[in-house]
């Protein structure tokens, strides 16, 4: 008997950064990757290498500087994490343990997290292997660190864990007792770890001790819904959304009564500042270090804002001379390359997927990368990561057979649905040629069968 489920990690749009270098052998062990990465630095310069934040093109203002490690809208933009020499996710089993995987941007190969690909993967000698996934976990990385957080499910506590980027030396830093475990934005000063995370039934911004697994509460959130969104020198940008009409009983009318309110919180003093508030649908927001951009619906209008001076940038002062129905944007995605894309969707269901070039506020259509991933919908190809002047992406979907037991406890075959990936040139992509993309080798296949 054979069926077919999604990843649920994998199967969604991989919007986090990452590209590749040069062809490599087949084969090649993570400590041969990590080599042969370090000796591209003709290809890749020293400055592009991926910082693993959602944020590109922010300044370094230090050695402790702060800075994103995981995209404030959470795991649905973070099912692949990037370091500067390759990019991890996690392979979920159907008898939910897992693996690590290691894509090398070298060799342009997919491989299990381990120094020996022949091995067994499936116990806890292999530095891939992952004892219990139930509940959900993710992956996130600063500097030579490799994190691994599994979320609280029902009476066991969540766990962040951490290890080199080969995966040796794994060992737990934190167990989410009192708190659960993370599931929004993070972001790092190089010692320390910010989070907003839930206790009972409120939210703490709080600073994880990565020297010793102690979590500092520094203040309680207010609103409905709070998120660490952005991160930059010794501010983090925080955002909070309150309902103003809790008592209506129309839930469309409670919706559009939220309130969304930005604003600074200092690390050093603890100060807060107010940046800015709106009403929900009247805008739509991203960030990108200390720069965050502002589509206006009613104006329709796309600028930017430094959160640090409060200087404005006019992108686009109108889209409908560009064709575009703001009323029909539907998400903005993390930047990259110092581009924004964006969904546009119509009454009839009908999905697009465009991008603003935010040097010159030029629009086009990425549409023709798209590809239908399931029977329930289309799912838009997305961005892995970037290095240098290429892209890591996904290209469409690979089944990955694995042994399971139906409910009447027979044996069964499952196809476990992940993305394939590719690399392609940043020029190639914002240009849809698409038939420039070069595929990376799952080696990992080889070790299963």
């Amino acid at each position: 008997m054979k069926v077919s489920i999604f990843f649920k990690v994998l199967c969604v749009v991989s919007l986090i950064f990452l590209a590749g270098c040069t062809q490599g052998s087949a084969g090649t062990t993570v400590e041969d990757s990590v080599s042969l990465s370090m000796e591209s630095e003709t290809k890749v310069d020293e400055t592009e290498k991926f910082n693993n934040d959602v944020d590109n093109n922010s300044e370094e203002n230090g050695d402790n500087a702060l800075k994103m490690l995981v995209n404030w809208k959470g795991l649905f933009y973070n099912p692949m994490v990037c370091s500067p020499y390759g990019c991890y996710e996690i392979m979920n089993r159907t008898d939910y343990t897992g693996n690590i995987l290691y894509t090398d941007v070298v060799t342009r190969q997919r491989i299990f997290l381990s120094p020996d690909l022949s091995a067994d993967h499936n116990n806890s000698s292999d530095p891939s292997w992952i004892d219990n996934t139930l509940g959900g976990c993710f992956l996130f990385t600063m500097d030579d660190t490799l994190f691994m957080s599994r979320y609280n499910y029902e009476d066991t506590p969540g766990e962040l864990y951490c290890m080199d980027l080969d995966g040796r030396n794994r060992q737990s830093l934190v167990t989410f007792t009192d708190y659960n475990a993370p599931e929004g934005g993070i972001a790092s000063d190089g010692q320390n770890l910010y989070m907003v995370l839930y206790k009972q039934d409120k939210q703490w911004l709080v600073r994880v001790h990565i020297d010793s697994g102690k979590i500092e509460p520094l203040k309680e959130m207010g609103g409905d819904a709070a998120f660490l969104t952005s991160a930059y020198g010794d501010t983090l940008v925080l955002k909070e959304i309150r309902a103003e009409n809790t008592d209506s009983e129309d839930q469309m009318e409670s919706y559009l009564s939220q309130i969304h309110t930005v604003y600074h919180y200092n690390i050093t003093d603890g100060i807060e500042t107010e940046i800015l508030s709106w009403q929900q649908d009247k805008l739509l927001e991203e960030y990108s270090g200390e720069y965050l951009y502002l589509l206006d619906v009613d104006k329709e209008s796309l600028k930017e804002v430094s959160l640090s001076t409060g200087e404005e940038r006019m992108v686009i002062d109108a889209l409908s001379a560009e064709s575009i129905n703001a009323e029909e944007i539907r998400s903005l995605y993390p930047i990259y390359d110092n581009h924004l894309i964006f969904d546009m969707g119509n009454d009839e269901g009908e999905l697009k997927k465009m991008s603003v070039n935010l040097d010159n506020g030029r629009i086009f259509s990425i549409d023709p990368y798209t590809e239908s991933l399931d029977a329930y919908g289309s799912q838009y190809l997305g961005i892995v990561g970037e290095f240098g002047d290429e892209f890591l992406v996904t290209s469409g979907t690979l089944e990955v057979p694995m042994d399971g037991i139906d409910p009447d406890g027979n044996p069964m075959v499952v196809d476990m649905v992940m993305s394939k990936l590719s690399v392609i040139k940043k020029e190639d992509f914002w240009n849809n040629r698409f038939d420039a993309m070069e595929p990376v080798e799952d080696v990992f296949l080889e070790s299963m069968d």
